[in-house]
């Protein structure tokens, strides 16, 4: 049999109040934790920084590095382009100094030729044309290509030169654009003028066919009207057209005297001028004052020369003409003496 063993009654805690110092272990050992905590939690955002900034040094120095390569190159191009330059700059000296050399060396015979040139075009110009200026412009280039010629024996020729131009520029010259305006105020003038009236012989020519049936009415309206008769003459007045076929022909006149004005013949603008004053008095009132002025201030016009004498200029072109020769004796002469 079994014994039971009678259990013992739980024994009782008895509750000890804590001390002083617990609590004070305990608050610093919080205080530890939380210390704990909030520098992991800095260290983590210093950490996160710390990367950020590891990846933008990372890209700055990847660019860095590209920038560099770049440069690198860029500066190999421009060490080409400049060597490039430089050399294209040597060649173009050498070709500059080879070409003053030959230069020196050429004479100054082709200046000579080119001058001759256009004094034989200023002679042609000032003979067959009547542009002055154009001549001018001639000798002065002329005159430009002998400038740097420091020859002793130039001198006669430039001087023949200047002597040309100042003839050229005094000589004297036909004012055209007067002539034409003075032209176009008599065109307009024209249509002022009074016209002669039409000649009564072709009426009379009429009345003489039907007089025998004028007689017959004027014999029965005596019984119906009285007829008085004067004695001033009735002149039939010129119709529109009439009047506009004589201007339009004194207008033709002087159109054709502008033409010869532009085509410097002197012959046909004397002829025209000529036949506008003549159909001037033919067809005008040549009592009347406006017509008596267009006719006097064409006269006016009519003693202008159209053509004035030519100068040609010679003095230059036939010293330049000794010039060339007297140097071309010399030279063949010299060639004689080095053959012999």
């Amino acid at each position: 049999m079994t014994t039971s063993i009678p259990s013992k009654p739980p024994i009782k805690k008895q509750h000890v109040p804590p001390k002083p110092t617990t609590w004070l272990i305990a608050s610093i050992a919080i205080l530890f934790v939380l210390t704990m905590f909030f520098i992991y939690w800095q260290l983590q955002a210093i950490q996160q920084k710390t990367n950020a900034l590891d990846t933008a040094f990372t890209l700055l120095t990847e660019q860095q590095n590209s920038n560099e390569a770049r440069l690198k190159a860029y500066q190999v191009n421009t060490q080409k382009t400049q060597a490039a330059w430089q050399d294209d700059l040597n060649t173009l000296n050498k070709t500059l100094k080879t070409t003053l050399k030959e230069y020196t060396n050429l004479s100054d015979d082709w200046r000579l030729l080119k001058a001759r040139y256009l004094l034989e075009l200023a002679v042609l110009n000032a003979h067959w044309g009547t542009d002055k200026s154009v001549t001018v412009a001639m000798l002065r280039e002329a005159d430009t290509f002998l400038a740097p010629i420091h020859n002793p024996k130039l001198l006669p020729v430039r001087e023949g030169l200047a002597q040309d131009i100042t003839e050229q520029l005094s000589a004297p010259t036909t004012d055209i654009t007067g002539l034409l305006t003075h032209l176009s105020a008599i065109q307009t003038q024209i249509f002022d003028l009074p016209v002669i009236p039409l000649p009564t012989e072709a009426l009379a020519d009429k009345s003489s066919e039907i007089s025998g049936r004028m007689d017959n009415i004027i014999h029965f309206l005596k019984n119906l009207v009285v007829i008085r008769y004067r004695t001033d003459s009735l002149e039939p007045k010129p119709t529109l057209s009439y009047e506009a076929m004589l201007r339009a022909t004194v207008r033709l006149n002087l159109q054709e005297a502008v033409w010869a004005i532009l085509e410097h013949n002197d012959t046909i603008y004397h002829l025209a001028l000529n036949q506008a004053m003549n159909n001037l008095e033919r067809s005008f009132s040549s009592e009347a004052a406006p017509t008596q002025a267009l006719i006097k201030q064409i006269k006016q016009l009519n003693t202008t020369p159209l053509s004035t004498t030519a100068s040609i200029p010679k003095q230059g072109l036939s010293a330049l003409n000794t010039l060339i020769s007297t140097s071309i004796e010399t030279s063949s002469s010299t060639q004689g003496i080095d053959a012999l």
